[in-house]
């Protein structure tokens, strides 16, 4: 039984997905919002799942600023998901980076919209092989 135990918090990601913003903006837009419903929709029928929600900036304006933009573009995620498709707030982990790794290099217009972005992972645990087959008997044990 141990055993079957063994990887319940071994998550890998199972699907992800960009959410790009406009400059200087928070808000959803309906492409971003049909983005979000097919995470949820895949995790719809999943019992063990973690969401992470990264926001980032590109590397216009004050840090600080970039920062808490990140912020607010990650939480109208959490909220579209949490809100509208009734995601527990539990399985979902946020976190603003700001201009921190960017996705391209900022000094192009195209670059500049990649980094403006939210990504989101879904993660769930591996079920290890050895854990999903059943328990066979041990050698020279009766099985009746």
């Amino acid at each position: 039984m141990a055993r079957d135990l063994d990887n319940v918090d071994n998550y890998q990601q199972v699907k992800t997905e960009a959410v790009l913003f406009r400059f200087n903006r928070s808000d959803l837009t309906t492409e971003d919002k049909q983005k979000l419903d097919e995470i949820a929709q895949s995790v719809a029928s999943m019992k063990h799942f973690a969401i992470e929600v990264m926001g980032y900036t590109d590397k216009t304006g004050p840090s600080a600023y970039n920062l808490e933009l990140s912020r607010r573009r990650a939480d109208a995620v959490v909220r579209y998901l949490t809100e509208e498709h009734k995601i527990p707030l539990v399985k979902i982990h946020l976190l603003g980076y700001g201009s921190d790794s960017p996705a391209q290099p900022n000094n192009t217009r195209e670059g500049r919209k990649q980094n403006r972005r939210v990504e989101v992972r879904v993660l769930a645990p591996q079920i290890s092989t050895q854990a999903s087959q059943q328990v066979q008997p041990t050698p020279g044990t009766s099985t009746q």
